[in-house]
């Protein structure tokens, strides 16, 4: 039996990145070959204009069986609060010979996806 008594269900997190230019964690969420919606549990405001280009290390959280890599994203929006901020990011450039890594990442949240039905 469960005593989980959350009102909302907890999204998986099998990355974490960190916006090198000023060393903020974020949590990666809904991805897919062509992006990302990164959660930043802090308000946060990563570059001027939505469209410019930030660099990104990002880590396995938990047992997420990929080496970490940079990679450069494309910040596509921005929504802010008090306390957090989601942002949507196209990836735009990796870290060489790290695509595989990536490929990884994305095949640990389809399945996730996929085991929801």
């Amino acid at each position: 039996m469960s005593n989980n008594k959350r009102r909302e269900k907890r999204e998986p997190c099998y990355g974490k990145l960190i916006f090198l230019a000023n060393d903020v964690p974020a949590y990666i969420r809904d991805i897919s070959e062509q992006g990302m919606r990164i959660d930043v549990p802090v308000p946060f405001e990563p570059c001027v204009n939505p469209q410019d280009i930030c660099t990104v290390k990002i880590l396995p959280e938990g047992d997420a069986g990929f080496e970490p890599f940079t990679a450069e994203i494309e910040i596509r929006w921005i929504r802010t609060d008090p306390v957090f901020t989601s942002i949507g990011a196209k990836l735009s450039h990796f870290e060489e010979g790290k695509k595989g890594a990536y490929d990884i990442l994305l095949s640990l949240y389809r399945s996730h996806s996929s085991d929801e039905g």
